[in-house]
């Protein structure tokens, strides 16, 4: 789906967009209800998003779940201009995955099997 973010927090604006937007008919929302923005920054071409530890505490589990939870993540912040990875935290917190299956402990690349051409 492709959004018009406007302001001059484009990163915030997507991410806002992904946790409570608009979603395709018959489509869940990618991220745990609940789950919340505590910030975003961009460094030297790397995003870190802080979440709210909804994140992990209200995650469904299974590793497919867990790759779309990530990659939504990861894949909306890393089609901005200048974002070339990106860092998830968790209540200003590095995890090692948000459910065993993800490794999320360094900053993530784009992964190109998730994205939708249109």
């Amino acid at each position: 789906m492709t959004r018009a973010l406007y302001g001059d927090a484009p990163a915030r604006a997507a991410l806002e967009a992904l946790i409570s937007g608009e979603v395709p008919q018959g489509c869940a929302r990618p991220l745990p209800g609940g789950t919340k923005l505590r910030g975003v920054t961009i460094k030297q071409g790397t995003a870190i998003a802080d979440f709210s530890e909804e994140l992990v505490s209200n995650f469904q589990g299974g590793s497919d779940n867990e790759g779309v939870v990530v990659y939504a993540i990861v894949n909306t912040l890393n089609s901005l201009p200048g974002v070339e990875k990106t860092q998830i935290t968790v209540e200003g917190e590095k995890l090692d995955t948000l459910g065993g299956h993800v490794e999320i402990s360094k900053p993530l690349a784009t992964d190109e099997e998730l994205v939708i051409a249109r």
